[in-house]
């Protein structure tokens, strides 16, 4: 299950998740006839930027639960509207895209500003891959190869189901166009904005010779990052698809890609650099690789060149985006390793 909040104010979320609390507000909208749901224990919750992730398993009045959510997940989240997530789920569904998001069970409105998600196939522990800490920490992310394959096939996954679809463009209140900065329409077009902040950034935070020519670079490929937000092919985007948003089974090792609030139609290379940017090793393979399980998925008409294209223009479109985290006062941990990570790549 992943709890979303509305805006600041509209829900009121106390400062310590129980089982009970939680348990309320599914019993006041869900009913699970052949097994009453009677009890929520929360087992871990991860303090994540700014959102609150609990893992809690669900227990009910009979035995016959097969295909009921045993183990659930809630992302609880204050400051932002939160609405954008539950939207694409609730599109995926309609869409049948089971294949995007095989662990989907159901959208449900517990209050304003409060939205529940059921993810089925949960049945096991899931862990984070790496924790946003632990990069800040040691700049990079060096995953054992069986894991980042897994990472990069269940993405590949998730842009197949996706591409190239109408629904990219004609449902604009879902995929904001781009997602290179935030959900900010006129990214690409405001060139001198962008430039201007490129400037003050430069300015002040005086970056290595190899940084300065990434950012300055960046500003150049702007007309050519517009161009291919309106160029097919597109599909839909993570947004946010640094390591720390995969998670991993315990049990079987298989991957699932969480967190969906910053979807977009973009490159799937926007994704790709999020995932690589920490990472130290051939990206070409790696990029092979995940161009492969495309194919695998049937997706045709993209050729690995391309690919590689694609990859120089995320990256720059990555650089506007550790400006924007240095302008938003974020975590200088985060933005200098950002920075260090799109030069190697």
């Amino acid at each position: 299950m992943l709890l979303t909040t509305g805006k600041k104010g509209q829900a009121v979320i106390p400062e310590t998740i129980t089982g009970d609390w939680l348990l309320d507000k599914v019993k006041s909208v869900l009913s699970f006839q052949d097994a009453p749901l009677v009890q929520i224990n929360v087992t871990r919750e991860l303090k994540h930027h700014h959102s609150r992730i609990l893992f809690f398993q669900a227990i009910y009045a009979s035995e016959f639960t097969q295909g009921y959510p045993v183990r659930w997940i809630a992302k609880i989240r204050t400051d932002h509207e939160g609405m954008a997530e539950g939207a694409f789920y609730q599109l995926a569904q309609e869409q049948g895209r089971t294949s995007a998001l095989p662990e989907l069970g159901g959208f449900i409105q517990l209050e304003e500003g409060v939205s529940l998600l059921l993810l089925k196939n949960m049945q096991q522990d899931y862990r984070q891959l790496v924790s946003d800490q632990q990069i800040f920490k040691k700049g990079q992310w060096q995953p054992a190869m069986p894991v980042l394959k897994g990472a990069i096939a269940e993405l590949a996954r998730f842009h197949a189901a996706w591409w190239n679809s109408d629904l990219l463009q004609s449902r604009s209140d879902v995929f904001s166009q781009g997602g290179w900065w935030g959900r900010d329409q006129t990214f690409a077009s405001d060139q001198d904005k962008r430039q201007q902040q490129v400037e003050q950034f430069l300015y002040a935070q005086k970056p290595s010779p190899e940084c300065r020519h990434l950012l300055e670079q960046s500003v150049d490929l702007l007309p050519t990052i517009e161009a291919r937000l309106n160029t097919q092919p597109l599909t839909c985007v993570h947004g946010d698809c640094y390591p720390w948003h995969f998670f991993i089974s315990r049990t079987d090792q298989s991957i699932k890609l969480l967190d969906l609030e910053f979807v977009g139609a973009n490159s799937p290379a926007h994704d790709l650099v999020a995932l690589l940017m920490f990472w130290r090793g051939d990206v070409e393979a790696v990029l092979l690789g995940y161009f492969r399980v495309l194919e695998q998925f049937g997706v045709a008409g993209y050729s690995m060149e391309q690919l590689q294209k694609d990859c120089t223009l995320a990256i720059a479109g990555h650089a506007f985006m550790v400006v924007q985290d240095w302008l938003r006062g974020c975590d200088q941990r985060l933005w200098k390793n950002k920075l260090k990570g799109l030069v190697r790549l």
